[in-house]
């Protein structure tokens, strides 16, 4: 009874990270001690995340934070969102026309799940000693990048006790040009962007964050060529240690007060000390202080001055360029509330570009409604809009706030 004791008192402080071997994806499991859990990222759609999780002994998601649209990150998570309950959504506010990001989004409106535009500021603690800072994108997206996609995916810091771990996304050279700009600290373990890509992880990148490990997951023999050789170049150079999944399969990390060790069924137990103490959780690390507050997970009601969730159209909003609502909604996705303004858009007779001025309606849902049209007709009530694919009912709302169907 006493080893046992001490066994339980021994692992109490213990918070565990799995990068996933999912191949050419990304999906990197975060459970802290008191049993808070995030997803970063939910692989492809042949990851088999769902159970991939239930090994884990996973049956709530506080938090998925989706770093980009591409299939290659969200390509598992509908089944995840149809299979776990989730607490919140976060991604980078960054739309995609592919039926993948389209369904994904849509079972997230349907389930009402809370969802969360990713900013450079916010910040969101899982327990007393952990803390997830969001370090990237900036409120003003980076457009006309090589992928602007990558370019903004969602970068957060995660740090326990002493220890510190980033992870990346597919964020590129501008994305690390950008957020080096706002400052970025030293931290020991690097979720290396776009699968060790030559267009990311760039010298100023590494000098600055000096970490001691490097983690990549790709996909064994994949087409792209990942991990780019110049950038195992470069972690040599820097004198960074690196683990792969297309090499090594899952890699298993345990952080405590004093220490990380990484391990793996191919993998003998790798203990990294950190070299420097880091910066007190409580302080943000972005220099942008727009959003200073915390969301603390599990709390069941929003503190003052926390963090609020939106609906998922208004980050379709800043994608098209519309001006979102100025006043903060609360913790639960809103229902949506009849406008006062006069309907500017004639549904049945709109052009794309017309249609597209709606908010929430971007090329791929102005295309759907026109094709809807085409093929059965004119819309002859609002509602009949649920029948186009990627409209649910919180769009059909907002369509019905801006638009009319008839002259």
């Amino acid at each position: 009874m006493l080893w046992m004791l001490y066994s339980t008192l021994a692992t109490a402080g213990i918070m565990t990270i799995d990068v996933l071997d999912v191949g050419q994806g990304d999906a990197i499991v975060v459970q802290s001690p008191a049993g808070k859990t995030v997803l970063i990222d939910g692989g492809t759609r042949h990851s088999d995340l769902t159970n991939l999780l239930n090994e884990l002994k996973i049956d709530h998601l506080n938090m998925i934070i989706a770093t980009h649209p591409h299939a290659d990150h969200i390509g598992g998570m509908t089944s995840v969102i149809d299979a776990f309950e989730v607490d919140l959504y976060v991604d980078s506010g960054m739309t995609h026309t592919t039926a993948t990001y389209n369904t994904l989004m849509r079972r997230v409106e349907e389930m009402e799940i809370p969802y969360k535009t990713g900013q450079a500021g916010q910040q969101y603690r899982l327990d007393d000693d952990i803390l997830i800072e969001i370090l990237h994108p900036s409120p003003s997206l980076i457009s006309g990048s090589r992928s602007d996609l990558n370019s903004n995916s969602v970068v957060a810091r995660l740090t326990h006790h002493q220890n510190c771990f980033l992870f990346t996304g597919d964020a590129e050279m501008i994305s690390e040009t950008q957020m080096l700009q706002r400052g970025v600290q030293q931290c020991d373990i690097l979720k290396v962007a776009h699968h060790g890509s030559n267009h990311s992880t760039g010298h100023p990148w590494l000098t600055a964050v000096n970490p001691q490990a490097a983690l990549i997951s790709a996909g064994r023999d994949n087409r792209y060529g990942h991990p780019g050789e110049e950038t195992l170049q470069r972690l040599t150079q820097h004198h960074v240690e690196v683990f792969r999944t297309d090499q090594l399969g899952t890699i298993h990390i345990d952080s405590d007060a004093q220490s990380i060790t990484i391990s793996g069924d191919q993998i003998d137990s790798v203990v990294i000390t950190p070299s420097d103490p880091h910066t007190d959780p409580s302080v943000v690390v972005s220099s942008i202080h727009s959003v200073t507050s915390t969301w603390v997970m599990g709390a069941t009601q929003p503190q003052p001055d926390t963090l609020y969730t939106t609906t998922i159209t208004d980050a379709m909003r800043t994608r098209l360029g519309v001006q979102p609502p100025q006043t903060p909604t609360p913790l639960t996705v809103p229902d949506s509330q009849p406008t006062t303004n006069d309907p500017q858009i004639v549904v049945n007779l709109a052009t794309a570009d017309e249609l597209m001025q709606i908010p929430g309606i971007g090329p791929a849902r102005a295309q759907a409604i026109i094709q809807y049209r085409e093929n059965h007709g004119p819309f002859t009530s609002l509602s009949q809009l649920e029948d186009v694919h990627g409209i649910g009912p919180r769009i059909r709302q907002v369509i019905s706030e801006h638009a009319v169907l008839n002259p």
